[in-house]
């Protein structure tokens, strides 16, 4: 049957329509690709300005100066007023040199400290009041001779007080941190 305008039912069909044209279709740009292209937009920064930024973070972490404290004890907001009690000292001699002294001997090994109140370095496993089995047992491993790390980080993680140490591969870090874990453990055996 033909409609108002001469046409049938079976020549009337539903047209697909047309493409959009290809200049305005594209795909999807990438995070990657949006961003390396505003890399290249942005004006350029000069190296002077990228310096002075790089120093301004590296200020501001020096002077932060928070204790260590982990995830869950920043979130509840615990504050920590001394260290940990260990129980030991450096011998009567470290104590009475005076800083001066101290300063040197990080000076000669290339140490360098931050803090307050800091326990002195000592240069020898003798005189740090280990237990004869344990210096001994280092001896034996042809460990004579504290490194730098050990020589300052021994007397601070012994004296309870928090630490962040950097030092190269190999320059017994791992000592550092274990011996005075396993001086804590023998004072538990002995109670």
């Amino acid at each position: 049957m033909p409609d108002s305008e001469g046409a049938s039912a079976s020549e009337v069909s539903a047209a697909p329509p047309e493409p959009a044209p290809a200049a305005s279709w594209r795909p999807k740009e990438s995070l990657l690709a949006q961003k390396a292209r505003a890399l290249q937009d942005a004006p350029p920064e000069n190296e002077q300005a990228k310096i002075l930024e790089e120093e301004a973070a590296l200020m501001q972490t020096v002077t932060q100066r928070q204790a260590l404290k982990t995830y869950a004890e920043l979130a509840k907001g615990v504050e920590y007023a001394r260290g940990v009690s260990t129980g030991w000292a450096p011998p009567l001699s470290y104590r009475l040199t005076p800083e001066a002294e101290h300063q040197s001997v990080r000076d000669q090994f290339f140490i360098v400290v931050e803090g307050r109140a800091l326990p002195p370095p000592i240069p020898k496993f003798e005189d740090m009041r280990l237990p004869r089995a344990i210096t001994e047992s280092l001896r034996a491993q042809g460990i004579a001779r504290p490194t730098p790390i050990q020589m300052q980080g021994l007397p601070v993680v012994l004296s309870g007080r928090d630490m962040i140490g950097i030092a190269f591969t190999g320059s017994g870090k791992t000592l550092v941190f274990t011996l005075p874990l396993v001086m804590a453990a023998l004072q538990e055996e002995v109670r």
